[in-house]
């Protein structure tokens, strides 16, 4: 029975990821830590910008680099111990993160829906408009990266 070309290539290139695979679990958790450090740099100058705004939008954007901090912590976590061959680590992986997003999105309409109610309109933030400049592009360079990859 002959094998065709492409699952020749499958097998091969699964090997080849087989075998590189320690060395892409430890770029996985370099590229976590230090997606993490700026995640909690984020956190903190969003939200300052935010609390002193009095913006909602800037303090979920703070809370969600927390939660970017969580999801990174996560995959530290999947890649490292014994984890790494089990099958539930992924699962909790995912809930935890879902978790996450649903607090978040709570947090959001029960203060937006306070400051609609109570005619609360937040203020210009020139710390939040430079956050949001330097975060986009990074953002959609990351994107373009992990669809690259």
């Amino acid at each position: 029975m002959a094998v065709s070309e492409r699952g020749r290539l499958e097998a091969v290139s699964t090997v080849a990821i087989v075998a590189d695979r320690p060395r892409l679990e430890r770029r996985a958790r370099l590229l976590a830590w230090s997606g993490n450090t700026w995640h909690l740099i984020e956190f903190a100058i969003a939200l300052g910008a935010g609390i002193a705004a009095g913006s909602v939008a800037l303090i979920a954007f703070g809370v969600d680099s927390l939660i970017e901090v969580a999801a990174g912590l996560t995959i530290i976590w999947r890649f490292t111990g014994t984890r790494l061959a089990s099958a539930t680590s992924e699962r909790s992986a995912q809930r935890v993160i879902a978790l996450s997003y649903f607090v978040l999105t709570a947090y959001v309409a029960v203060e937006s829906i306070r400051d609609l109610v109570g005619g609360h309109a937040p203020g210009a933030s020139w710390v939040g408009i430079g956050l949001a400049a330097v975060t986009a592009p990074t953002r959609l360079t990351s994107t373009s990266r992990l669809r690259t990859s």
